[in-house]
């Protein structure tokens, strides 16, 4: 037992919300803790609290005062976004072509510039900028050609969610 709420709890610090330090923190035991007991865990929103926080140290870093320095969070699910709803936008390629992707995550990482640069990351910003309305492409899971399981290819429509599909998305918010 104990060994596998160690290997969580690394894993949570190293893999999910990616933590600078070599060390764990402590603050991510009671999560393990659940994930470990198999208790349904909804991380979306300790995800997104995480990834705010990093923009928020981001965004201090580009004052002269502060200076750039390293980012810790799950910068990941950011990218993985941006990839989503600007691959068309930004003609983004994988950077194997060769390769075909089953998972469509694998294939959004793939999408990701191996070289972290400054460049990269403004034609995103000016690919935002640009926007002069709401269009399909910025809302890639409601699109009604949606590829995936059943339940994410539903309309979800107000008023028309049953049950089950209130369970299923409840437990990723």
């Amino acid at each position: 037992d104990s060994e596998h709420i160690a290997f969580l709890l690394y894993w949570l610090s190293a893999c999910v919300f990616c933590t600078r330090s070599i060390q764990v923190p402590k603050y991510y035991y009671t999560l393990t803790q659940c994930l470990h007991l198999r208790k349904k865990v909804c991380l979306s929103k300790l995800l997104l609290a995480s990834l705010y926080t990093c923009l928020d140290e981001a965004s201090e870093s580009l004052f002269p005062e502060t200076g750039p320095r390293n980012h810790s969070s799950p910068l990941w699910l950011l990218q993985l976004w941006l990839n989503a709803n600007f691959e068309k936008k930004l003609n983004l390629a994988p950077l194997r072509t060769s390769i075909t992707y089953n998972l469509k995550g694998a294939r959004l990482a793939a999408l990701t510039p191996k070289k972290q640069s400054i460049d990269n990351f403004a034609k995103y910003i000016k690919t935002i900028l640009s926007f002069e309305g709401f269009s399909e492409d910025l809302a890639p899971f409601i699109r009604p050609n949606l590829v995936g399981p059943a339940w994410l290819q539903n309309q979800n429509q107000v008023g028309h969610i049953s049950r089950e599909m209130t369970e299923i998305w409840f437990g990723f918010l």
